[in-house]
């Protein structure tokens, strides 16, 4: 039941250790972890951030890719395409980036969740505190939205919630769930 989790939380040393190995065998990306352990883990490292600048200064730090994946160049579009897990997680939650620049400029970045367990699902808690940790800091989005709204629960079963979107110093920052995915992607879009 665990491998559809991203977290298996136990004191107990015996489950522990057996978890741990049967997961690493199976190769199924639920974390697990003692209470202590899940603390670290999910620490926040956006927590002081008090406005624009500071958000916008956690995602160029953020845009530091670990092990790049994917880095090719289409010589029709000039455009270079990068992808690859990240370094740090942005907002305690994104952990891949794609980057797309053109001629040395910064056209786009999106940032998902990488998960390889048997999840299909999504946790509102999730996205609702994805915006609302983004709202605390920039505000109402595009169409006046603040802080997420148990409502949107509904909308994301049918697949017509909007997300978020928000324009920032020259860029797009958009927070929704793209056709078919089951997780949001963060998307910073340069005007």
């Amino acid at each position: 039941m665990a491998a559809y989790c991203f977290y298996f939380i136990t004191e107990d040393d015996k489950t522990y250790l057996k978890a741990k190995a049967v997961y690493e065998k199976e190769k199924v990306s639920t974390i697990v972890c003692k209470v202590n352990e899940f603390l670290l883990e999910t620490e926040e490292y956006d927590f002081e951030i008090k406005n624009v600048n500071g958000f916008l200064d956690l995602i160029y730090c953020h845009c530091e890719v670990k092990d790049v994946e994917h880095n090719f160049c289409s010589i029709e579009s000039r455009k270079e395409f990068m992808a690859g897990p990240l370094k740090k997680k942005l907002l305690n939650y994104f952990n891949t980036i794609m980057i797309i620049n053109s001629k040395e400029k910064f056209e786009l970045a999106t940032f998902k969740k990488s998960i390889e367990n048997y999840s299909d699902f999504i946790y509102f808690s999730e996205i609702k505190l994805l915006v609302d940790k983004i709202t605390r800091v920039l505000g109402k989005d595009l169409l006046n939205k603040g802080y997420y709204n148990e409502d949107e629960n509904k909308e994301i079963n049918e697949g017509k919630w909007k997300g978020r979107t928000w324009d920032i110093s020259g860029f797009y920052l958009i927070l929704d769930i793209s056709n078919g995915e089951v997780l949001p992607t963060f998307t910073i879009m340069k005007l």
